[in-house]
């Protein structure tokens, strides 16, 4: 009869001592390990099948959701809180115009390392799935591209002779401040910045993530500054006048009429107009063209694009360093589009500070 094996002794160690005894050749034990990330033992066997780099990213993606969650204060206690911070989260990450896989990644590199629910993992963060679902749908890939500047003075142009002039406005101020969609069509009398002399004199300003009035911006910040000081668009000031003189101060919405459904509604009604639609230029292309063209032009440094746009992550800067995309896009657009958009600035700066431009026709 076969020895009686110790209490306690693994299998492992069971097959080792019957290879030496001869009875067949040994069997080397499997080390598993975390693969350096950070997992529970428990993960390590289904952590297996992804590949190394993979992995990676899905630890770094995680890691920057903890951080966000930790600087906004979201609770991470259970895996409903989670997928609600995700939500938000992604949300922060499309607006800044980060790439899908960033978002991607986090969801599923928190099933892969972080998960540990009795339950199948399609059937975890759903919430946080229907997110990723609705960026893909409502920003495709090249919806967030840059492109020439002038072509959003030729949408400010068109929404002129539509009798649009909040948009066209909110284009001006929303290109020059980086702003994203949301922060310019939600100004406010409150958030203006006046001219200061000896200081300041004929830049106007705006403050994003007005203290003074309860907000925040995205990102959690308070009282971002941005002033209309670059040197080839300061005829911004002259727009900022026009728009906000009268509502400085107060808490009257610099745009009353303009929504942010609306403003990007007719973003697309501009480029069906002039037969653009296949470059999908959005009101979040607007706030990234403008740093991809000043860093081309050498108007602004990459340091300096980070500190008016307001992004905290170096990463998200890098890509204006790169000016492919923006030629690539804009050699797509027809000469004559080109032509009359870069001669339509002067016609919109007139229009919107020669008249009451915020009324339309009845």
């Amino acid at each position: 009869t076969a020895p009686k094996r110790k209490r306690g002794a693994s299998t492992a160690s069971a097959a080792m001592k019957g290879a030496k005894a001869g009875r067949g050749a040994a069997v080397p034990a499997r080390r598993l390990d975390d693969r350096g990330m950070g997992m529970p033992r428990r993960k390590y066997l289904k952590a297996s099948s992804v590949k190394q780099p993979t992995l990676v990213k899905y630890k770094a993606a995680v890691g920057e959701f903890f951080l966000w969650s930790k600087s906004n204060s979201k609770y991470l206690g259970s895996i409903s809180a989670v997928d609600k911070a995700m939500v938000l989260f992604f949300t922060d990450l499309c607006e800044d115009a980060r790439p899908y896989n960033n978002a991607s990644y986090c969801l599923y590199g928190w099933l892969c390392l972080k998960a540990d629910e009795d339950a199948a993992d399609k059937a975890l963060l759903n919430r946080a799935r229907g997110a990723l679902k609705g960026w893909r749908s409502r920003f495709p890939g090249s919806s967030r591209f840059p492109v020439a500047l002038a072509i959003f003075d030729l949408f400010a142009l068109f929404f002129c002779e539509i009798f649009e002039f909040e948009a066209a406005a909110a284009v001006i101020i929303q290109v020059d401040g980086y702003l994203r969609p949301s922060e310019a069509v939600d100004l406010i009398g409150a958030d203006v910045i006046k001219p200061v002399p000896f200081l300041s004199a004929h830049v106007w300003g705006v403050i994003l993530g007005n203290a003074s009035q309860g907000k925040v911006t995205k990102t959690g910040q308070i009282d971002d500054t941005v002033l209309f000081n670059t040197p080839s668009r300061l005829d911004t000031n002259a727009v900022m006048r026009a728009v906000a003189d009268r509502r400085t101060g107060t808490p009257l919405r610099l745009f009353p009429t303009l929504s942010l459904a609306r403003y990007e509604a007719l973003f697309r009604r501009a480029s069906k107009h002039f037969g653009l639609e296949k470059l999908r230029i959005t009101p979040h292309c607007a706030r990234h063209s403008a740093p991809s063209q000043d860093v081309a032009t050498k108007e602004r440094s990459i340091e300096e694009v980070q500190a008016r746009g307001r992004w905290l992550c170096s990463k998200s800067v890098q890509r204006y360093r790169k000016p492919g995309r923006l030629l690539q896009r804009t050699a797509e657009i027809p000469s004559a589009v080109l032509t009359r958009a870069h001669n339509a600035r002067p016609t919109v700066i007139a229009a919107l500070t020669s008249r009451i431009w915020s009324s339309r026709p009845g």
